[in-house]
């Protein structure tokens, strides 16, 4: 019964909201256009790898050798290469 109750005033408020006398107004398009401005590709380009190629140390070099061991003379390495295939 309560939420019947609730209801009916529901509506009898949307109701009233609704049958105001207030004109509706209509949004203008804005006078100024939109500008769009290029932005720098945030993707880096890929760059071509030896094929046996392990690693890339932090001083930019390549290391050929097994992952655990992978540049632990230039400074650590800064991105290991993982390359999956089936023969």
């Amino acid at each position: 019964m309560k939420a019947h109750l609730f209801s009916l005033v529901a509506l009898a408020v949307t109701i009233t909201a609704c049958s105001s006398d207030q004109p509706v107004q209509i949004v203008k398009e804005p006078s100024t256009k939109t500008e769009y401005i290029p932005i720098r590709n945030p993707h880096p380009i890929q760059q071509v790898l030896p094929a046996n190629v392990t690693a890339i140390c932090v001083d930019g070099s390549y290391s050929t050798s097994p992952v655990h061991e992978a540049c632990v003379g230039n400074g650590g390495a800064k991105q290991i290469i993982s390359r999956y295939h089936s023969e």
